[in-house]
């Protein structure tokens, strides 16, 4: 990375157009992840924007369902997160950690306790106007940063999410300008392509369709306007999750030097490769298949004689008219129903569970339900007819029924086996364990070699190396160990930017330009910089107390 993409980040056009290269090349897992999550939510969210606009029953409704939308929100962060994951793990060239029940239940903990804010922030900061891509770069970064390996420090995750968005403000306000013209285009794009389909469909099939029975009235609607803005977010929301990995990426990357590996294990992996290729066309040899052939299928008879389905009574077909007409997608065009008294004076407490018990009610019905008509199914298929009394018994009725035994016998078996088989998958999930990777711990770097920087170990590496030298009584060196965790740290807060040509003077001025408001930092960096020179330029004798003195400066440093 260079000198200006460090302080000021990539361009914001560069970014985005490699954000659209990884998105070309994202495996097909990752989007089945991220829209196996977002599409329920988004087809939950417009349903109920319909539902509560123009429902009869928008009442009795409303708690259920604004309970199922907040589980498919939650839903949809934690699919979302998966997705973010596998782009980070990716782009850094390492292999993703395994999905156990224990990282699942993080990644969920975090999302619903931080994500549900967003929907009240997110407007509130749009309305402001210039808080608007920090708190847009904040959330994106808890999906990035809140992946559930490590174990759930919320605290510490928002204070690295916050870290992060404050990284590079002009590249972020850029990015939120690109994103917002993109959106705005994809948007109108969307409501040309719904408005003109319609039209299509009847000019050129003659199909006629709702929205052209209805005209006008079909297009300027709220619910138009919720679905295009819905297709449109579905189309670039990829890209902005995207975009925020990558900005999360290079940001981490500056302490801790990813970007660099993910290109050498890039190299590494290219070199296997090459060889591999090699050797597969010196050993290549053409290979004859032969084709297979499928037997034609035959086609059953059907019998001549088969007697037509008997005609419905007058109060068959009308109990089936009633109760068609009492579903909930042919109640939309009726008054809205007022809401009783009686509710009214009981509270909104009452209504929501008595609603959520409605509705609890209902998905048991139609689950028992589907359960008698799948024995009804099965019953129908092995359905043999009872012999008259005079008449004798058939011979294939014993094996049928000794059939009908073996196969609930192999229903139930096999259900057995499915449970036995999720108890075991479930255990092995919980219990697993990450391999611990071991890695070669690099040489300390030699003090007494004038080309060493603060940059080839982080700020308590210099600090612990410090430490060990004044133990040893070698205060010289001590000293030079502390002069670099001081820079290490101004490093990291962006005061002075770490570079092998820079003198002690340019540190100095630096820092003196970017603390401006900072005076007692000033100071004190200004004081070490004059001891470190007359004890490593000059002929200045370190001693304990000079140590002493140069170590509580750079903890006044650190307060600052």
């Amino acid at each position: 990375m260079s000198k200006r993409s460090y302080n000021d980040g990539k361009p914001a056009l560069d970014l985005v157009e490699e954000a659209a290269h990884e998105l070309r090349h994202t495996p097909a897992r990752l989007w089945v992840a991220y829209y196996a999550g977002t599409v329920p939510f988004v087809l939950g969210l417009l349903y109920f924007w319909s539902d509560m606009s123009y429902g009869a029953l928008a009442e009795r409704h409303c708690a259920a369902l604004a309970l199922g939308l907040t589980g498919l929100f939650v839903w949809m962060k934690c699919w979302q997160t998966v997705f973010v994951s596998g782009i980070r793990d990716r782009l850094a060239g390492q292999t993703p950690p395994p999905w156990t029940v224990r990282r699942a239940g993080r990644v969920a903990l975090v999302q619903a306790v931080v994500q549900p804010a967003k929907l009240l922030l997110l407007p509130l900061a749009l309305a402001t106007g210039l808080v608007f891509p920090w708190a847009l770069a904040f959330y994106e970064s808890i999906s990035v940063m809140g992946n559930g390996v490590e174990p759930v420090a919320l605290r510490g995750l928002l204070r690295r999410a916050a870290r992060q968005a404050g990284l590079w403000p002009g590249q972020n306000f850029t990015l939120t300008l690109i994103l917002s013209l993109l959106g705005g285009i994809l948007w109108l794009n969307s409501m040309i392509a719904v408005a003109i389909l319609p039209a299509l469909l009847k000019l050129l099939l003659g199909v006629e369709t709702v929205f052209t029975q209805s005209g006008r009235a079909a297009m300027f609607n709220t619910t138009f306007f919720a679905t295009t803005a819905a297709l449109a977010g579905l189309a670039l929301d990829p890209l902005v999750k995207m975009i925020y990995t990558l900005r999360s990426f290079y940001g981490e990357a500056r302490r801790d030097g990813v970007d660099l590996l993910a290109e050498l294990g890039l190299v590494r992996r290219r070199a296997g490769l090459l060889a591999a290729m090699m050797l597969g066309l010196t050993l290549w040899h053409p290979l004859t298949t032969a084709a297979d052939f499928a037997p034609a299928a035959v086609v059953a008879p059907v019998a001549a004689d088969a007697e037509p389905p008997p005609a419905a009574t007058p109060a068959e077909l009308e109990q089936a008219l009633k109760t068609t007409l009492s579903e909930d997608k042919y109640t939309w065009r009726l008054p809205r129903e007022s809401v009783p008294e009686t509710s009214a004076r009981a509270g909104w407490f009452h209504a929501f569970f008595q609603s959520l018990g409605q509705t609890l009610w209902n998905w048991a019905h139609a689950i028992f339900e589907w359960l008698r008509d799948l024995h009804r199914w099965f019953n129908k298929l092995f359905k043999h007819d009872q012999p008259e009394p005079d008449e004798p018994v058939k011979k294939g009725a014993a094996w049928l029924a000794g059939l009908r035994v073996m196969a609930y016998v192999l229903i139930f078996l096999a259900l057995g086996a499915l449970a036995l088989l999720l108890w075991r998958y479930g255990r092995q999930a919980w219990t697993q364990r990450a391999l611990v990777t071991a890695e070669t711990l690099p040489a300390p770097p030699d003090l007494t070699d004038e080309n060493v920087t603060a940059s080839q170990l982080p700020e308590d590496e210099w600090l612990r190396l410090a430490r060990e030298l004044a133990a040893k009584g070698d205060w010289r060196l001590a000293l030079r160990a502390l002069y670099l965790a001081t820079l290490a740290h101004l490093a990291s807060r962006d005061l002075v930017s770490i570079a092998r040509f820079k003198s002690n003077r340019d540190y100095q001025l630096e820092v003196a330009r970017r603390a401006r408001a900072k005076p007692e930092l000033r100071q004190a960096f200004e004081e070490n910089v004059a001891m470190f020179d007359c004890a490593w330029y000059g002929l200045y004798a370190v001693s304990g107390e000079g140590f002493r003195q140069f170590q509580a400066n750079l903890e006044r440093i650190r307060a600052c």
